[in-house]
């Protein structure tokens, strides 16, 4: 285990091949969920502050390093990746739409981008999952009033497969 600060990788920020590939991925997560049937309004019409999208994405390669770091070089699942984007979006608040409430917007969002990546983690590992209703209205509540934390939701949406293999 890395005991030395050189052993350490630092964060240097986030060029801009990330932010387009996390862009991306971001997309590919929101088109497996079909955002316009989520969220019931045209998504045509929501704006997108791209600075605090930076931010956002900025955030989860802060805690990929933190990942490297404290869990001795474990990548980061495409999970933790989705969680930690739910949880940013959900608090930061990048998205806005005139007829909407912004919170409830970014949480809507967040929740939907959440359900894409466990999808997509599904689809790449084939491993059985679990997510009913219920839980997924006590994501969004808690995330609707700011209960939970990043961690907790993260552990969360682990469960989903590890209490189905």
């Amino acid at each position: 285990m890395a005991n030395k600060p050189i052993d350490f990788p630092m964060f240097s920020g986030v060029d801009e091949n990330t932010y387009h590939e996390m862009g991306e991925k971001i997309i590919g997560y929101l088109k497996r969920e079909k955002l316009s049937r989520f969220l019931n309004i045209d998504t045509k019409e929501i704006i997108l502050s791209e600075e605090t999208l930076r931010n956002v994405i900025d955030y989860v390669e802060r805690r990929r390093v933190f990942y490297h770091i404290f869990f001795s070089g474990h990548r980061m699942s495409e999970l933790t990746e989705g969680a930690i984007l739910c949880y940013g979006i959900a608090k930061l608040r990048p998205f806005f739409h005139i007829c909407v409430d912004k919170k409830l917007l970014n949480v809507k969002i967040g929740l939907c981008l959440l359900t894409g990546a466990v999808h997509y983690y599904y689809e790449k590992t084939k491993q059985k999952y679990f997510v009913s209703e219920q839980i997924l209205n006590y994501i969004f509540n808690t995330l609707m009033s700011e209960t939970i934390s990043e961690d907790s939701l993260i552990n969360l949406v682990e469960s989903f497969f590890k209490e189905n293999k």
